[in-house]
């Protein structure tokens, strides 16, 4: 009994490091796409941006549309049950922790790219608008990728159920 009761703590604690890490990563590239849009309305102040070409602006804006929706289909399609039950069947426990915290982080990645695109679009004619639009599309990427300790819970939890099931059948067998 003591040796299940530590065991279920060990592995508490390394969801809890593994989500600790992938908040943190979050948090900062939340933090670092807010500093892009404060350069990019501090340039567009100054009067440091291009003259405008309605064309490229455009562009960008399409372009943070489509790394929105690839984040988000991109969590969507790794975090799918049927991903989730290979990984955890092919990888373990561990492998479903790395999986969580790699897959965040790739996620996360495309709201960076948009506050650039947002910083960027200064140099090609952009407005206050698209800069504060792209602005909040990288912002609301970055919040869809933030992890929840409880649904990452659950799921290590369901398989370490599983492993310990199998785990006891295989020793039946014996």
């Amino acid at each position: 009994m003591q040796n299940a009761q530590t065991t279920n703590a060990a592995l508490e604690s390394r969801v809890t490091a593994a989500h600790r890490s992938a908040t943190l990563v979050v948090l900062v590239i939340a933090f670092s796409i807010a500093m892009y849009l404060v350069i990019a309305l501090v340039l567009l102040g100054s009067g440091k941006g291009a003259a405008a070409a309605t064309n490229l602006q455009l562009y960008f804006l399409a372009g943070a549309a489509l790394l929105a929706i690839a984040s988000i289909g991109l969590r969507r399609a790794q975090f799918s049950k049927s991903r989730l039950e290979y990984v955890g069947h092919k990888l373990g426990i561990q492998g479903l922790l790395r999986h969580f915290t790699q897959t965040t982080i790739v996620s996360v990645v495309f709201a960076e790219l948009i506050g650039l695109l947002a910083l960027v679009v200064i140099f090609f004619g952009g407005t206050q608008r698209e800069i504060l639009l792209l602005g909040v599309v990288a912002l609301f990427v970055a919040g869809s990728c933030y992890p929840r300790l409880s649904a990452w819970q659950k799921v290590i939890r369901y398989f370490d159920s599983i492993s310990y099931q199998d785990a006891e059948t295989d020793v039946e067998r014996k």
